[in-house]
This record gives C-alpha cells, structure tokens and sequence, in this order.
C-alpha cells in the first residue's frame, strides 16, 4: 500500500503532524493537493518539495516501465490468485503492487487465453466490481508456475533499479548537521570532543569503530546514531536477478512507524498521495543490533 505524503514527510521531519492536519483542513475547504497546500501554508517551500518528490520511485506506466518480463508478471499474478484466493482487479493490483490500468491489461490478456473467467452478475456492474475465478486450465497453470518458483506477493523491481536505487540512497546523501547529533545524544552526557569526532565519522559513510571497556556506554553511544539520520529510504519487496527473485523487505527491520493525522484527504479529487511505485515500501534506515 502507497504511504500517504503526509506520514512521508512526517518521517523524514519535513513537517510536523500538525502541519499536516492543518494542511488536510485547508484541503477540506479549498481543494487541491497536499502538497500545494502545505506551500501555501509556509510549512515547506516547492523546490523541498519537488526536491523530496523526485526521491519516491516512479510509478510505471506501462508493463514494460516495471523492467520485468510481462510473462513472469502473468506467472506471478496467476499464482498471487491461486493462493490467496482473490478474485478482484483492485485485489490483483493491491497483491502485486502495480498501478490498477497495468493489473487490468495483465487481467484481460488472461481471459482471453481462458486462465481467468469472469463470474456472471445479473444486470449492470461496474468494472471494478467484476470477479473473477481461474478456469481449469488457470489451476493448471498456477501450479505449475508455483513449481518453478515458489514466491508469491508483490512484483520484484529489476537488478538494474535496485543497484540505481542504493546508489541514490547512500548514507553519505543525507549530511549530517551537528544539530542532530546533539539531539540525538540530548539524554547522555558526553564530551564536546566527542560530538566533534563524531559527526565527520558519520559523514563519511564509513564503518566506525567503539572501543573500551565493558560498561564505558558504547551500546549506548550505538543506539543513539539511528536517531542522527531521519532521511526516507525505499526498499523493495522484492528483486529479479537473472529469473530468479529474491525477496528483499523484511517487516522486522524496515517499515514506518505512520503518524497518527486527524483528518482525511478532502476527496479522490483532491489526494495526499503522490504515484509512486508501491513495489518500493518506505521505510527508515534499517539499524540492526547484534549480539558480540
């Protein structure tokens, strides 16, 4: 599922909760994006704006913008079916994480080779509402695409933007200011010198080493430096490496934490949300502990 702009801005500190609900109400009687809103309020300038924008992942256009063969899509759908048992266009697209005009292209093509056949309704039904149920030669195709590859969920993203995207997203991207390293370490009490050392550390972008004895605070000293970066970062799901996909987002070390808004977007006319690539889940830096 898309994360709305809000919680997005909200987690990188572009904007507070509170800027965002009272961008919402602007919305509510005006109209417009959030996005506008938010510039007319002051709370954020257009170039921040854009400049945060032009980070989110692309949504594809068309099947061949998703960088994967429309066949494994076909084979990843047809088993998506199978095993979770949905029978929906919008379900299909919520499952493989593809913009709706896409998933209904895949669909069709479906039933008209007699994978997929749509459930008769009595009288007029909108498009969306259609259900569909896999034929018997769409059972057959399900579990044999299941015995080439066992994954299911969401549609992996290409090697090739997978590797562009870490390169956009280094560590070293996101400068570190002295400001928020001394918020980061406002509960500990630690020397001038060593913020000092600190911070060209982390800006480096390089492995950093804690040493002492035991009970001296480097645990500490270790958790505090994933407060230090707030920046958004966008993992996928899932990546196709030479035919095989590999899964990549793991719901214990990524994810957001959605900030809780008052209100709601005015109306489908006028989103929050800006179209990016839902295969690409936002999340934090993931900060792993191990034990020694």
């Amino acid at each position: 599922m898309s994360a709305r702009l809000g919680e997005l801005l909200v987690a990188a500190k572009v904007a507070t909760v509170e800027d965002i609900d009272a961008a919402l109400e602007r919305q509510l009687a005006q109209g417009g994006r959030l996005g506008d809103n938010l510039i007319e309020l002051g709370v954020i300038d257009r170039a921040k704006l854009e400049s945060f924008l032009r980070r989110l992942p692309p949504e594809p256009a068309t099947i061949a913008d998703t960088g994967i063969p429309d066949a494994e899509l076909v084979d990843l759908l047809m088993k998506n079916i199978y095993v979770s048992r949905i029978d929906t266009v919008d379900q299909f697209a919520d499952s493989i994480k593809l913009p709706h005009h896409i998933v209904a292209d895949l669909t069709r093509a479906l039933v008209v080779r007699h994978r997929l056949a749509a459930a008769e309704a009595q009288g007029p039904v909108d498009a969306s509402a259609i259900r569909y149920h896999l034929t018997d030669e769409g059972n057959h195709y399900a579990t044999e695409a299941l015995k080439k590859c066992r994954y299911t969920g969401p549609a992996p993203v290409s090697f090739n933007a997978f590797v562009d995207r870490i390169q956009r997203q280094k560590v070293t991207n996101e400068p570190v200011e002295i400001e928020s390293v001394l918020a980061a370490f406002d509960d500990l009490i630690v020397t001038d010198s060593f913020i000092e050392r600190l911070g060209p550390a982390l800006n480096s972008g390089r492995s950093i080493l804690l040493y002492g004895p035991p009970g001296n605070g480097k645990t500490s000293v270790a958790l505090r430096l994933q407060l230090v970066f707030s920046d958004v970062i966008y993992v996928p799901y899932a990546v196709m490496i030479e035919g095989q996909i590999m899964r990549v987002y793991d719901p214990r070390f990524h994810g957001l934490t959605p900030p809780a808004m008052k209100r709601k977007p005015a109306s489908p006319a006028a989103p929050s949300r800006e179209p990016h690539d839902a295969r690409w889940a936002p999340t934090r830096r993931p900060y792993n502990v191990t034990g020694g």
